[in-house]
C-alpha cells in the first residue's frame, strides 16, 4: 500500500514545494468531494445585461477521507515520527498501531483547538488548493477498526483580501474666506444690535445705559417727559 502526502502548511509549501514536510503521511485516500458553488441574484436580470455582474463565487470546500492503518507509515511533522521497528509479537504490535491511530487523531485535536490557525496547502488527485482551513475532523470508529482509522476531512478556501492604499488630495482652506464669513456674522450682529437700540424708547434706553441721565432729560423735554415703559 503506498503512501499519500496529502497535507501541508502553505508557508512551507509555497517556499520549498513538493519538498516541503507534510503534516500528515496517510495509507490512503479512501473518497474526495469537490464543491465549487456560485450564488445568483434573486432579483430578474435585465434583457442583454451580463449575468456575471448578478453572481458571486463561494469559497470552495473540499472534503476527504484517508485511512491510516499504523503499518508501515511514519506520522511526521506535526505528528511526530515512528521509527521504531514494529515488534514481532502480535498483540505488542495491534497496540503499536493503535498508538499511531492515537496519536494522529490526537494532534488533529490540537490543530482543532489551537488559537493559532493556519493554512493548510490540501493536495489531491485533481491538483492542489491554496488557502485552505479545516472546518471538521470526524473519525468514526467500530469494533472492526483495531488497527485502522478512516479519517473524514473538511476544508474550506478562505479568501485573502489584498488591500491597496491610495493618497488622498489634500484640500486648502483659506483662511481669508473664514475670516470673511465671519466678519459678515459680526457685521450682521452689530447691525442688529444699532436696529434694535434706534426702535427704543428714552426711557428704555436710560434704562438700558444706552444714554446718560442729561441727555434722556433733555430728550425727555423735547417729548414732553415721557416716563419710563
Amino acid at each position: 500500500m503506498s503512501e499519500v502526502s496529502f497535507l501541508f502548511y502553505q508557508d512551507e509549501f509555497d517556499t520549498l514545494g513538493a519538498e516541503a514536510t507534510p503534516v500528515l503521511v496517510a495509507n490512503l485516500t479512501a473518497e474526495e468531494n469537490h464543491e465549487l458553488k456560485n450564488t445568483y441574484t434573486n432579483f430578474p436580470v435585465e434583457n442583454g445585461k451580463n449575468i456575471s455582474d448578478h453572481s458571486k463565487r463561494e469559497p470552495l470546500t473540499f472534503s476527504m477521507s484517508v485511512i491510516i492503518t499504523g503499518t508501515k507509515t511514519d506520522l511526521i511533522g506535526e505528528f511526530g515520527q515512528v521509527n521504531a521497528p514494529y515488534p514481532t509479537d502480535h498483540q505488542e504490535n495491534i497496540d503499536a498501531q493503535k498508538r499511531v491511530i492515537q496519536q494522529a487523531f490526537e494532534d488533529f485535536r490540537s490543530i482543532m483547538d489551537s488559537k493559532e490557525k493556519k493554512l493548510f496547502t490540501v493536495v489531491h488527485s485533481l491538483g492542489f488548493y491554496k488557502n485552505m482551513v479545516i472546518e471538521s475532523v470526524s473519525v468514526p470508529r467500530n469494533p472492526d477498526q483495531i488497527t485502522y482509522a478512516v479519517f473524514s476531512l473538511r476544508f474550506r478556501e478562505i479568501e485573502i483580501a489584498s488591500l491597496q492604499l491610495t493618497s488622498s488630495p489634500h484640500i486648502a482652506v483659506k483662511s481669508t474666506g473664514a475670516k470673511q464669513g465671519a466678519n459678515k456674522q459680526g457685521q450682521k450682529k452689530v447691525d442688529a444690535g444699532k436696529q434694535s437700540t434706534q426702535n427704543k424708547s428714552l426711557a428704555a434706553k436710560w434704562r438700558d445705559g444706552d444714554i446718560g441721565f442729561m441727555e434722556y432729560m433733555t430728550g425727555g423735554l423735547k417729548a414732553g417727559m415721557p416716563g419710563i415703559d
